[in-house]
């Protein structure tokens, strides 16, 4: 007796024919791809960062001193000034006044002003003026900064000379000082290299006493 045919089961192509290399789809169940996973972390970030700690310290700015209009002389008050080591042999200015023994590193565009008799030839420019910048942009000279006990251990630690200035922090310094004269057109530099200016009225100050806040920026 012959045996009986088997039937062959078939499967049903869809119309327009198999596709290759295809999955299935799952709509009900997505999956999240790496870079969706990194976006919504961002953007949970941007929520989150804000109301943290971390997020008080990202945006806090900097100190900023009192306010130009209470720079008195003979009056103290408290300004926050940036600054680096390197400051300590570039920033300089030029004039024939002198403030109590206080006087500019330049008489003038050319001349040194000569030392006091006496005087050390290193004292950490403590009778020197330098000009400085707060950390709102007011200007003002300052005699004795660096011999402050605590800029002078910086300035110890951290010797700019023979060091690449990008390599030096940036500091604020918050320093108490006493206003002893408002000066005119008094001519400064930033660098050794560059050329004298003017920079209109300037307030001539005697450092009380200092400290550094911190680390901040760059040069």
């Amino acid at each position: 007796m012959a045996p009986e045919p088997t039937s062959k089961k078939t499967s049903r192509v869809p119309a327009g024919g198999a596709s290759k290399g295809k999955r299935p789809v799952d709509d009900e169940n997505p999956v999240l791809s790496g870079r969706m996973v990194w976006a919504m972390a961002l953007v949970l970030g941007m929520v989150v960062i804000p109301l943290s700690p971390l997020g008080k310290v990202i945006r806090k700015d900097s100190p900023k001193s009192e306010e130009r209009e209470l720079w008195q002389v003979g009056k103290v008050a408290t300004v926050h000034v940036t600054a680096t080591t390197a400051d300590y042999d570039k920033l300089a200015c030029a004039d024939a006044r002198v403030v109590g023994t206080a006087h500019c590193a330049f008489k003038n565009e050319k001349e040194r002003f000569p030392l006091a008799p006496n005087e050390p030839l290193d004292d950490n420019k403590k009778n020197t003026l330098q000009p400085y910048r707060t950390t709102d942009g007011q200007l003002l000279f300052l005699s004795g900064l660096w011999t402050d006990p605590t800029l002078a251990m910086r300035l110890h630690n951290e010797p700019a000379r023979g060091v690449a200035e990008t390599k030096l922090a940036r500091f604020v310094v918050a320093c108490e000082v006493r206003f002893i004269e408002e000066w005119e057109n008094p001519l400064l530099r930033w660098g050794p290299r560059e050329n004298w200016s003017g920079q209109g009225k300037a307030m001539v100050a005697t450092p009380l006493k200092c400290e550094i806040l911190r680390d901040t920026l760059k040069s």
